[in-house]
Parts: C-alpha cells; sequence; structure tokens
C-alpha cells in the first residue's frame, strides 16, 4: 500500500543525559500517519539548551555545532531513500531506518588495520616475527599521524581512494621517511585494503592506479681492510666486545640479526666428515639455509660456551647503536648496522668465487635476483677477473 504519509525528526532527550558532561542524546523519530513507528538514537550527544527545535539543529554559537554537518548527511540520505520508495511505491520507516543502520555498520580503516594488527600478534611463532609485528604497528602510527595532519581520527575504508595514497606517501616523506621506506609502509597500507575489499567492506581498489617507487640501492659491505680493522681492535669496554664478536660472526655465517639471535646448539650439525655447519631455518622468510663454520666462527661460539644461549644477546637496536661506536673507533665512516655483515658476508664469498646459487642458499634467498645484487658491487673481483684476463 501507497504510504505518503511518513516524516521524521532529529530532537535531544531531557531525561538522557550523560553525567560526565550532562550533554543529551539526540534521536531520530519516524512517523507514519501520524503515529510513531520507530526512534533511533544517533550515538551523539548535544548540550539541550543548545538546540533549536524549530530547525532541528544546534545553534551556531554551540560547541558541538559540527554535528550539523553530520545531522545534514544523515538527512541527504534519508532524502534519497524516500524519493527511492516513492517509485518503489513502498514507503516505510523500517526501510529508512535500515539506511540508518547500514551506515552505523561503517567499517574504519583504523580499526580493520587494528584488527589485522591483532590477529597478527596471536600468530606471533607462527606465521609472523615480532620484527614484522611491530612493523605493522610502525605503519599504523604513522597513518594515524596523518589522518590527524589533515583533521581526522578515522576515515571510512571506502573513502580510501589513490590520492589519499599519495597524499599519505608526501606526508612519510615529508617527514623524514626515504622513498623505499615510505613504499614499505605503503605495501602494509595496501594489505589491509585488501582485506577490506576480501570482506566486502570496500569494493574498489585504489592500488591498481597507484604507483610504488623503489630507488635501486647497492648494498653496503666492508672491504678486506675495513674489516681487519674490526677484527684487530681490542675494546675495553665489555659490551662493545660482545658487539664486535657478535658481527664478525655474522660476517662469517651470512646471518640476519633475527637469525642471530635465535641461533641455538641444535642448529649446529656435523656431517659424516666432522665439518660442522648451521643449518636451520630463516625467522623472516622460513626458507632453510646451510652455512659451513668457518674456524673463526667455531672460536667465537667456543668463546661463550659458559652462557646459557649460543652466543650473546642484545636488541637489534642496542647493536646498532655499538656498532656505530665500533665504527668511530676503528675509524669506518660507514654506517655500521647488523645487516652490513651479512652484506659483507655474500660479497665475500662471490669474491672468492663461490658460485651465486650456492651463495643464495647459504643467505636462504627465495630468488636469485636477490643474490645476484651483490655479483653488481664487488669491485675486488672485477679487478680479479681482469688480472686473470691480462688487462692489468
Amino acid at each position: 500500500m501507497l504510504n505518503n504519509n511518513l516524516d521524521w525528526l532529529f530532537f535531544p532527550r531531557k531525561d538522557r543525559k550523560r553525567k560526565k558532561d550532562g550533554k543529551s542524546q539526540l534521536y531520530l523519530r519516524f512517523k507514519e500517519n501520524g503515529t510513531i513507528a520507530k526512534t533511533k538514537s544517533l550515538g551523539l550527544y548535544v548540550h539541550y539548551n543548545d538546540w533549536d527545535s524549530d530547525k532541528q539543529r544546534l545553534r551556531k554559537d554551540s560547541e558541538d555545532v559540527k554535528i550539523n554537518e553530520i545531522l545534514s548527511a544523515v538527512e541527504t540520505r534519508l532524502q534519497k531513500e524516500y524519493q527511492q520508495c516513492v517509485v518503489d511505491q513502498d514507503v516505510h520507516a523500517e526501510r529508512l531506518v535500515k539506511v540508518i543502520d547500514e551506515e552505523d555498520e561503517t567499517v574504519t580503516l583504523i580499526s580493520i588495520f587494528e584488527d589485522h594488527n591483532n590477529r597478527m600478534s596471536n600468530q606471533i611463532g607462527k606465521n609472523f616475527t615480532v620484527s614484522t609485528h611491530k612493523k605493522y604497528k610502525t605503519t599504523l602510527n604513522h597513518v594515524r599521524s596523518f589522518l590527524k595532519e589533515i583533521g581526522k581520527k578515522d576515515v571510512d575504508v571506502t573513502k580510501i581512494s589513490t590520492p589519499f595514497l599519495y597524499n599519505f606517501e608526501e606526508y612519510l616523506k615529508n617527514n623524514g621517511c626515504s622513498q623505499n621506506t615510505a613504499s614499505k609502509y605503503l605495501t602494509h597500507l595496501r594489505k589491509v585494503v585488501y582485506i577490506a575489499i576480501k570482506k566486502g567492506h570496500k569494493k574498489d581498489n585504489p592500488f591498481i592506479d597507484y604507483n610504488f617507487t623503489y630507488e635501486k640501492k647497492s648494498p653496503k659491505f666492508l672491504t678486506g681492510n675495513e674489516l681487519q680493522r674490526i677484527q684487530q681492535k681490542e675494546f675495553d669496554i665489555e659490551r662493545l666486545g660482545y658487539i664486535k664478536d657478535l658481527f664478525l660472526f655474522a660476517c662469517e655465517t651470512g646471518l640476519s640479526f633475527s637469525d642471530l639471535m635465535s641461533l641455538k646448539e641444535e642448529d649446529i650439525q656435523e656431517d659424516s666428515d666432522g665439518d660442522q655447519f648451521i643449518y636451520t631455518h630463516r625467522i623472516k622468510t622460513g626458507n632453510g639455509f646451510t652455512v659451513p663454520l668457518s674456524k673463526s666462527a667455531k672460536q667465537l661460539i667456543e668463546k661463550y660456551e659458559s652462557l646459557p644461549t649460543l652466543l650473546p644477546t642484545i636488541s637489534n637496536q642496542k647493536m646498532n647503536a655499538y656498532l656505530k661506536e665500533i665504527a668511530d673507533l676503528c675509524k669506518i665512516t660507514k654506517k655500521l648496522t647488523s645487516h652490513v655483515a651479512r652484506h659483507t658476508f655474500a660479497t665475500q664469498m662471490i669474491t672468492k668465487g663461490v658460485a651465486l646459487e650456492t651463495v643464495k642458499e647459504m643467505l636462504g634467498h627465495s630468488r636469485m635476483s636477490s643474490t645476484e645484487i651483490y655479483a653488481k658491487v664487488t669491485p675486488i673481483k672485477i679487478k680479479k677477473e681482469m688480472r686473470q684476463a691480462g688487462f692489468m
């Protein structure tokens, strides 16, 4: 039955006040043929005396005047749906209430990001590492800061557009992130947006028209002379001695920091010839890798046999801070980090003529392209080959 006699009203309830500020709760009431059909809370609170009953809006001098924009948006949705009801000859309050309810179920970017990070936290040690979880938490903090800068606490995930992504990238670079770091944070955001799409919270994919830009950088490694300076340097400060040994062990084995810290006695195996090697899986990727233990690496393990762990343990942040001290004391101008040791190992192996495929297996790389990078940054190898060819 066609029923055009339907209207609605915004109003605050004087008897529904919050204790903390005395504000009244705002409601939306629908009437059909003069009879109240539905009353719904809007989840908004205003000072009762600031309400203009005739205009169904807050007075302009109200501290909460911005709520008027929300009410106008609700009004627009109601009017649009009402017109469609008339076309469909199906005018009733239930249908309009449903429009408001659907809006209440809006999924925001922060909420879905938090849910993702919480799920990731519960899977640490199974499908994710502490390091990966920390990176996503950092990305979420950057998203929050970006939204704050543009005057928002959160944003409807359906509103994430390609311009939003480029603006976020610009924000990151303006706040100290390199191009590559900004792109990594955006890959984290992409995963969260894809989850929203997969769950049906978002239809379009803003990343289709977004181009990731990565600057190609050669991995930093130490030359033989620089490495020798560290090997020969004796430190009076015990903590620097620990860090020196950890760094040199990584240079001998190619272990990343997380793999270095998780190395256990059972990861050291011996073959039928009595030679020892590390056989385990990378924390980052789960890929297996095998690295023969050099004489120097064995001596470092023996040096710390009294410890409950195979080697001294420390946080990556502190290790990199102490490596800076070591670089200064050894007069090395390069920025030393735990990953420079891994790069140094790879570069040395290739320089000594170890096959790329073998180096790939020792590093636990998934793709050969990741290993080939080191072949392009070994001037010593080039020099050696040119001498063998009679050009030098």
